[in-house]
């Protein structure tokens, strides 16, 4: 799988009528969630912080996991991922010959896990998030501890516009850490989806605030938001690895054409 530049932009149009609802968590009252998603098209800051001292588990295969995702041959590390997230999710098995789980649609299934009908709340998405982070961080760092890699200075982690996941150009450890993911596709399949998750949920804060700003005063919502209506405006998220953390970190950012 490889993408080119983000996965979310947002669509350049002003809402005529805003719905207005309570968005848990956000502090302020906000549109509802799903009205937002529906202004972030599918064209390819908050830090979450937990104890960097997760036990590691040894990778494993479990029943479930198949073999091969059409003619890919899954590594033990990918059916470790994929079997990890059908019962974290409780995802179906996919029908033999579909691509697989996490990346055969725009939205990665884990995303919308939990959604009741068409209601996708800003909660939803982050909760998944943060179950798909610990997935990510309980396989990616049993490597990292067996392998004796660096977090000094931190990883940073993020997503190239070929697709591959890259870490900075000064890192001790870069060859080997960008090896394993990409040479895992699962993993990296399962990286893309929560940093282009945590990108899609800052989108939202972002257009929610503008949305609430428009109701009361469309001009002056305009004049405050108009890097939304410049050239391609999202975010971009690292994960950040350090001795004591993992974090991920989503900054505004502009696509030049």
């Amino acid at each position: 799988m490889t993408s080119t530049g983000s996965l979310y932009s947002l669509n350049r149009t002003l809402p005529q009528d805003p719905r207005r609802s309570r968005m848990p968590d956000l502090g302020t009252e906000q549109n509802d969630f799903g009205a937002i998603l529906a202004a972030v098209s599918g064209d390819p800051a908050q830090s979450r912080s937990t104890d960097g001292k997760s036990a590691t588990s040894a990778v494993s295969t479990a029943p479930q996991a198949p073999e091969y995702i059409g003619t890919r041959r899954l590594t033990d590390v990918d059916r470790a991922i994929y079997a990890d997230i059908q019962r974290t999710f409780q995802l179906p098995q996919p029908a033999p010959g579909e691509l697989t789980i996490l990346s055969d649609k725009p939205l990665m299934p884990w995303m919308l896990s939990g959604a009741s009908g068409k209601a996708i709340t800003g909660d939803l998405l982050t909760s998944n998030l943060d179950k798909a982070t610990d997935i990510f961080r309980r396989h990616f760092g049993s490597w990292m501890s067996r392998e004796g890699v660096a977090t000094t200075p931190p990883i940073q982690l993020s997503v190239a516009s070929d697709g591959r996941v890259v870490t900075q150009a000064d890192h001790p450890d870069k060859a080997r850490i960008e090896s394993f993911i990409n040479d895992n596709e699962e993993l990296r399949n399962l990286f893309m989806g929560i940093t282009s998750t945590k990108s899609m949920i800052e989108i939202g804060r972002e257009s929610a605030a503008f949305q609430a700003r428009y109701a009361v005063d469309p001009k002056a919502a305009v004049a405050e938001y108009s890097h939304f209506f410049t050239g391609s405006y999202t975010y971009e998220t690292i994960l950040s690895i350090g001795n004591t953390d993992w974090s991920l970190v989503s900054t505004p950012h502009w696509s030049i054409a």
